[in-house]
Formats: structure tokens, sequence, C-alpha cells
């Protein structure tokens, strides 16, 4: 008895929180975070919202662009996990579960700015001319024919 007095307050519990929810997302200040949105998320829009974080614009080699956000003093290496878990997210909203190898995307493909190569993943962003509303794009990397036959 007490359990099922439990549950049914649960599932009261989580249909006032997906209507407060739903009622702060028609907030305008809040009407571009998505209802699906994670706490990191939240806490980015804010960190945008408030001056403190800048969009990035990536174009993918479909030319569809994937915008993120990161906070103003980021690295290479911030914006690179921060593309990684916004493709994972999308990835996931679209019901794919096949793990992606980071590991051998950065391996073959670098992003970059058109004429600078982000390969130091602890250069600022700010350092290589990166602002609010840049964009840089996937490139694949050139390897030399030695590379390959390495032992």
């Amino acid at each position: 008895m007490m359990e099922s007095i439990e549950r049914s307050s649960h599932k009261v519990v989580v249909e006032q929180a997906k209507r407060l929810l739903c009622d702060l997302l028609a907030d305008p200040f809040l009407s571009d975070i998505s209802p699906t949105a994670t706490h990191d998320e939240v806490a980015s829009q804010l960190a945008l919202e408030q001056g403190r974080a800048i969009t990035v614009h990536v174009r993918r080699f479909d030319d569809q662009v994937l915008s993120v956000i990161v906070l103003q003093g980021a690295t290479v290496g911030d914006l690179i996990r921060t593309v990684q878990r916004s493709v994972m997210k999308q990835l996931s909203l679209a019901g794919r579960t096949t793990p992606i190898s980071w590991r051998s995307v950065w391996r073959r493909y670098a992003l970059s700015t058109g004429q600078t190569l982000l390969s130091n993943r602890k250069a600022k962003l700010v350092s290589l001319g990166i602002g609010n509303r840049s964009e840089v794009q996937f490139v694949k990397k050139l390897r030399l024919k030695n590379d390959q036959h390495r032992h």
C-alpha cells in the first residue's frame, strides 16, 4: 500500500515538474533551451546570456552547422569536448546508439578556422582569433606517405 502511494506521489511530482519546466521554457529568456536540455547546457546558455561564454559554429562535411557554447577562456580542447558532447546528444536524440571512436575521429580530422589548424589543444580560442559567432570547420588531416608505413 505504502509503495503504491509513493509511486503515485512520484508520478504527481514528475508531472508537476514537467508542467513547471514547460512554463519556464515558455519564458522568452529561456525559449531557445530544449526541454531535453542537460544541466550543463542550461548553465552554458545562462553563461552566454551573461556574457561569460561565446557561441562557436562548427561546419561539418555535410555543410550542417553545429552551434556550441564554450566559456570565454576556453581552449581548443574545451571546444573539442563540447563538440563531442553535442554530437553525441544529437545522435542520442535521433535514436542512434552506435558508439563513436573519438580517438579515431581526431586522428583523421581536425578543426580549422580556414587558415589555422586547431592542433594545440591547450591554445586559447581567443589567441587563435576565435570569438563569439566565429566559424570553424572539420578538415581532413594530411598525412605523409612515410607516416603510413611506420613500424
